[in-house]
């Protein structure tokens, strides 16, 4: 009888989270969270078992495509991620809505002359990191949809934000 209020409750809290809207890959991803995830001492949420270091493919192109189609109506012209850890979303939500993917490494690389760089407190390192960002990949024409993995605690995101405002590029919201 609890378990059956318990999924009573978390229903009506996906559903007031959501506004009414669950899709299929919604409901996989939060079954799979539920089951399958686990809350490491520092408030991190390992999801390694399906979507980090062992992926399960077909649920993040399902998802990325959920995401693309609730953000298809604002017109990105790029995506914006952290190299690696925003990867498994972004490459199928770019793929659905046909735009490019850039992605800020976390290291400079010798390919990269100019960057804009921000920096953020990464929470899985307990260390302040850098983002850059090559200037040839954004600049003010570009409306660009930031994404980045839902376990963060928002700092990459505000980094990622602040890139975005310094390229002079409109930033039209988040999802990942």
């Amino acid at each position: 009888a609890l378990d059956l209020q318990y999924q009573k409750w978390l229903f009506s809290k996906v559903n007031t989270a959501t506004g009414g809207y669950s899709s299929d890959a919604g409901i996989k991803l939060r079954d799979r969270v539920l089951k399958e995830a686990k809350v490491l001492p520092n408030d991190i949420i390992d999801v390694s078992s399906f979507m980090d270091a062992f992926v399960d493919v077909d649920l993040m192109d399902q998802c990325g495509k959920d995401l693309a189609d609730r953000f298809i109506k604002v017109k990105p012209s790029k995506i914006l991620t952290v190299a690696t850890t925003g990867l498994v979303i972004a490459i199928p939500m770019a793929k659905y809505l046909q735009v490019p993917l850039v992605y800020a490494r976390k290291q400079r690389s010798v390919v990269m002359a100019d960057t804009f760089d921000a920096g953020y407190n990464s929470k899985t390192i307990g260390q302040d990191r850098q983002l850059l960002v090559s200037k040839d990949h954004i600049d003010e024409e570009d409306r660009v949809l930031i994404v980045d993995d839902f376990l963060s605690s928002g700092s990459s995101q505000e980094a990622l934000l602040r890139i975005v405002s310094e390229a002079g590029a409109t930033p039209l919201g988040g999802g990942g």
